[in-house]
């Protein structure tokens, strides 16, 4: 990362959109946060299908975890474009909020260079309604 992105990115308050383009139907909005956060939250992700981010920065992914918000249990994958970085997480239905954490990360996946479109969530056996969070480290 380049000093200037490096302060761009410090002297910010809030987050920093990321292009989140889905392969189906519904919704969703990504930000960068300053504390290595990416955060993607869906609406009604369509099953099966996927949410591509376009990534300014590089990093290295640490961590993942879902948050599911929907009334029906659904699977998602953190993935270097067709390549599982995560294994599946699988949050319980949940009007309660249900976490379910990535169980292994694939360490020869995580990199991503600045400008990236290789991220993606891939959406498992039904609509994604939540937040996936993810832990990354700037490079």
């Amino acid at each position: 990362m380049r000093s200037s992105q490096w302060f761009d990115l410090q002297n910010r308050t809030s987050g920093i959109d990321l292009t989140a383009t889905l392969s189906g139907t519904g919704a969703a909005t990504a930000k960068l946060y300053p504390n290595g956060q990416i955060i993607i939250d869906a609406a009604a992700a369509e099953a099966a299908k996927t949410i591509t981010l376009t990534t300014p920065y590089g990093f290295d992914i640490i961590d993942a975890h879902v948050i599911n918000g929907a009334a029906t249990a659904v699977t998602v994958t953190v993935k270097n474009n067709a390549t599982a970085i995560t294994d599946a997480m699988t949050p319980a239905a949940g009007a309660d909020l249900v976490v379910a954490r990535a169980g292994t990360i694939d360490d020869a996946q995580v990199a991503f260079a600045v400008d990236d479109d290789d991220l993606v969530i891939a959406v498992g056996n039904a609509a994604l309604t939540g937040r996936v969070v993810l832990n990354v480290i700037f490079n």
